[in-house]
């Protein structure tokens, strides 16, 4: 956990604040299944979140629970989880808002915008924030809309992410 400790620090605190009920972790055993279904290696700090401290966070905007990262139909692609699609590289390192290019968009470029990559919380009106599974930005944060995608600012992965939202935006799950 030595890797974790301050930003666990800062969830853990930010839980007492707000007196956030937590549910019970996950097994260490269906992440590996998980992983094991979909060829891929979930990055270290989310699933030290998930097996660890709990399974996702309830509110308007939950941070969801594992049992509903592959079938999840409110997820952003209404289908939950590809297994064909989640093992391919994560092809971005920048932002791409394709509301600004010319049409049509590159069928290609737009397509790979599913890769590697599933929601952890739906913000509604077509946004969510999604975690990387694959490619360079493996572990980082990602904001998705209907108009195009970001990195988390700053980039950072999942633990990092979630301390600083419940530092800074905690209503988001009110």
């Amino acid at each position: 956990m030595s890797d974790y400790t301050h930003d666990v620090t800062r969830i853990k605190k930010a839980i007492e604040k707000y007196e956030i009920d937590l549910t019970p972790p996950v097994s260490k055993e269906a992440i590996k299944q998980f992983e094991e279904k979909y060829k891929i290696e979930l990055p270290k700090d989310l699933v030290f979140f998930y097996t660890e401290i709990s399974n996702g966070i309830e509110g308007v905007h939950e941070l969801v629970p594992f049992e509903k990262w592959e079938d999840w139909e409110e997820s952003w692609n209404d289908h939950g989880i590809d297994p064909e699609l989640i093992i391919k590289e994560f092809p971005f390192e920048d932002d791409w808002i394709w509301e600004n290019d010319e049409h049509p968009l590159p069928r290609e470029k737009y397509e790979s915008v599913s890769y590697g990559n599933f929601p952890l919380i739906d913000l509604g009106c077509g946004m969510s924030c999604n975690i990387i599974v694959t490619g360079r930005e493996k572990g980082i944060m990602w904001h998705f809309a209907d108009v195009g995608i970001h990195p988390s600012e700053p980039k950072v992965g999942f633990l990092g992410w979630l301390a600083d939202l419940l530092e800074t935006d905690y209503d988001l799950f009110w």
